[in-house]
């Protein structure tokens, strides 16, 4: 039979035809590269367009050549640590054609691809959630700062009414610690006389009946006696 006659109904296509095709398709980019030289054997559409080089272009270049200058000792050590035959996963840095730094998470596998002892690499690109988390981060700094610097007591409650979170203006109007009172229950530094009106208001917010309450009470101080002072709740 010729090379170029059509192949009997009942012979099974080669591995290639069948799952190119899924390869390609898959809108999550994906490598194969050579397991001893590093050299990239094939990529998907997805890879090309998120990376931006041309198909020929990618295939001249190595796993090396897609991590930043700070990252090629990183990627040493993951080379040196993984086992021939393990699904490793992994989070690292690639550099796309014009220079802009992915974050990515990878999953490869080991295969044999084109005669060569090889692995397959998913990239799951993760830069616009680690950026989203950095501003957050960020962002949460700042108001920090700024409520650290406040003359008020600000603090935060978990809803059993323990203290997760109070500035400094505590330790200057109470006389504790910040570090001593996290964890401890907010009745515990209120005049006892007064803990019924601030559980009251409490108990509206939670339901729902209220968005905000202000009350007047008595607090403790470290250094004994108490102190009146203004609470708006939220």
């Amino acid at each position: 039979m010729s090379s170029d006659s059509p192949r009997p109904h009942d012979e099974p296509a080669p591995a290639d035809d069948q799952y190119r095709p899924l390869f390609e398709l898959s809108p999550q980019p994906a490598m194969i590269y050579d397991r001893e030289s590093l050299r990239f054997l094939d990529v998907n559409q997805a890879a090309l367009d998120r990376y931006g080089w041309s198909r020929e272009a990618f295939l001249t270049l190595t796993l090396r050549d897609i991590r930043p200058p700070a990252q090629q000792q990183h990627l040493e050590s993951a080379l040196t640590s993984a086992t021939a035959d393990a699904i490793l996963s992994t989070q690292a840095i690639h550099r796309t054609r014009s220079g802009e730094e992915l974050r990515v998470e990878l999953t490869s596998y080991p295969l044999r691809f084109a005669g060569c002892a090889a692995r397959m690499a998913l990239v799951n690109d993760v830069t616009e959630r680690y950026s989203a988390r950095s501003a957050l981060v960020h962002s949460e700094e700042q108001y920090r700062s700024v409520i650290e610097q406040m003359q008020d007591v600000f603090y935060r409650t978990d809803d059993q009414g323990h203290f997760t979170f109070l500035n400094r203006a505590w330790e200057l109007i109470s006389g504790y610690t910040v570090q001593e009172t996290l964890g401890s229950h907010y009745l515990t530094y209120v005049h006892p006389s007064d803990r019924t009106r601030l559980m009251d208001a409490v108990r509206l917010l939670t339901e729902g009946a209220q968005r905000s309450a202000r009350i007047e009470m008595r607090y403790f101080q470290k250094g004994g006696g108490y102190r009146w002072m203004e609470a708006s709740l939220r």
